[in-house]
């Protein structure tokens, strides 16, 4: 009566092999699982992912993954609520990649912080398994100390002349720290 204890390392075949991020046209290529971008992104800023995803299945194994779809969570950026985006549905022939992008905006109101980002993959193959894959990184959100936003204005007349007094309503907003 013995037992024998057995240890497994399966390797998933969906993989994401590269992010690039670009935050308001200035891309940090290659960003490392578990690093931070480099790039500091602003309230207002739009923050594109642009994520590659690998079959690792060999030509001759020839198994497609199928209905494969990446969901991407800034987690407590919005108010303390996270923003959550998902790519479309999509296959990864084997020995292949696949590259989607997904865009985010930066809430006016985010505040100054770094903000923990999850990368999540997953798809079924066509045997019917499933695979994942998961990485992680940070963004950091800074706030200029002084910045007004001029959310509106509107001219009370649309003519003026130099005997009339005129007048300018502006609705303004503190996006400052």
């Amino acid at each position: 009566n013995a037992s024998v204890s057995v240890k497994a390392l399966i390797e998933g075949k969906l993989i994401i092999d590269d992010i690039d991020v670009t935050v308001d046209d200035s891309t940090d290529n290659n960003i490392v699982d578990g690093s931070t971008i480099s790039k500091r992104a602003k309230p207002g800023d739009e923050v594109e992912f642009e994520v590659t995803i690998r079959n690792k299945f060999t030509s001759s194994q020839d198994i497609k993954i199928e209905d494969v779809f990446i969901t991407i969570t800034i987690d407590d950026i919005d108010d303390g609520d996270e923003l959550e985006e998902e790519s479309q549905k999509f296959d990864v022939d084997a020995n292949e990649d696949e590259t989607e992008t997904i865009t985010f905006n930066i809430p006016e109101d985010a505040e100054e912080d770094e903000y923990d980002v999850l990368i999540e993959v997953e798809g079924e193959d066509e045997d019917g398994n499933d695979h994942e894959a998961v990485f992680r990184t940070v963004l950091r959100v800074d706030r200029d100390r002084h910045k007004l936003i001029i959310a509106r204005s509107e001219l009370e007349s649309n003519i003026l002349t130099c005997k009339k007094n005129g007048l300018l309503r502006v609705v303004a907003q503190n996006i400052g720290s």
